[in-house]
């Protein structure tokens, strides 16, 4: 015979609930089986209707990958009767034929799977490079681009190395055998007229510059100051060049030239001109001044 403890059925006493809550709050990290080193798993937050956090997880990313066309899972998603859910580029290129199945199917929208896609956060793209955030996973570039650690791209044309800050510097003194020189912001600069390349650095922040002589010999020698999107992190610039001559007092000036993108084609007006004839033992040194604007 069951022996009464006075308590109805179906119902636990508040000391099981109160141990029940403690066991899963020590059991809130749970890894998926699939999920290999740390920078290959994503973990979800989620909270409950009074919006405070009950849990979080891991999970490997292989899992958040739409399976037609391997990319990441972002929405709004669709999911066709039998389960089977592709990303909205996919769903559109479909017209209703299902993947999986390969026949005719109805697509509907997965809200559930929405949600949880909008909770992930991974690692910042830049964490082999030292950074420890944590980013949304269906936009990871809004923290990517500002990131402070993402990875520096050579100024050199044809150079695809990317690495930190200061081995950049030391990839273009070693590998492109270029000086270096640390600036001010809108303080004038001079350097004398037989470098091919100089890599500017601006003094206490991780902007950079390159400062180019180039143009055929025989016509002539053409100045500019170049960056890329990896350099300038987002600010913009403006940059004055000038050679004086001090034997018949010509100048030759440039101002208010932006300072422009490697991967955009460089215009007259971002360029500083010197006809060979004019290079003498007269001129004998160049005047940069750069200077940020936003």
């Amino acid at each position: 015979m069951e022996k009464y403890t006075g308590k109805k059925r179906g119902h636990a006493s508040a000391t099981e609930c109160s141990e029940s809550r403690s066991k899963s709050k020590s059991k809130s990290k749970v890894e998926h089986p699939s999920t290999a080193p740390s920078e290959a798993a994503g973990s979800q937050k989620s909270r409950n209707s009074n919006g405070t956090d009950v849990g979080t997880g891991s999970i490997g990313l292989r899992v958040l990958e739409c399976v037609v066309c391997f990319g990441p899972l972002l929405p709004p998603l669709y999911q066709c009767r039998n389960g089977h859910v592709a990303c909205h580029p996919c769903h559109e290129k479909l017209h209703s034929i299902c993947h999986t199945s390969k026949c005719l199917l109805s697509y509907a929208r997965n809200l559930a799977l929405e949600n949880i896609m909008e909770s992930v956060m991974i690692p910042c793209p830049h964490a082999s490079f030292g950074c420890k955030e944590t980013v949304d996973y269906i936009k990871p570039q809004e923290h990517a681009e500002k990131c402070t650690y993402a990875p520096f791209s050579c100024l050199f044309p044809e150079c695809t190395y990317a690495a930190s800050y200061e081995e950049l510097m030391s990839h273009a003194t070693q590998k492109h055998q270029v000086p270096t020189r640390s600036f001010d912001d809108g303080s004038a600069f001079y350097e004398l007229l037989g470098f091919q390349s100089i890599f500017l650095m601006l003094r206490e922040t991780n902007i950079c510059f390159l400062l180019r002589n180039s143009g055929d010999i025989s016509s002539g020698r053409a100045f500019s100051v170049v960056s890329n999107r990896s350099c300038l992190r987002g600010t913009n610039w403006l940059y004055d060049l000038s050679l004086w001559s001090l034997w018949n007092g010509v100048e030759f000036r440039l101002c208010d030239a932006p300072v422009e993108q490697l991967d955009n084609q460089s215009s007259p007006e971002t360029i500083l001109f010197v006809p060979q004839k004019y290079f003498t033992h007269h001129l004998q040194s160049l005047r940069i001044c750069i200077r940020k604007i936003s």
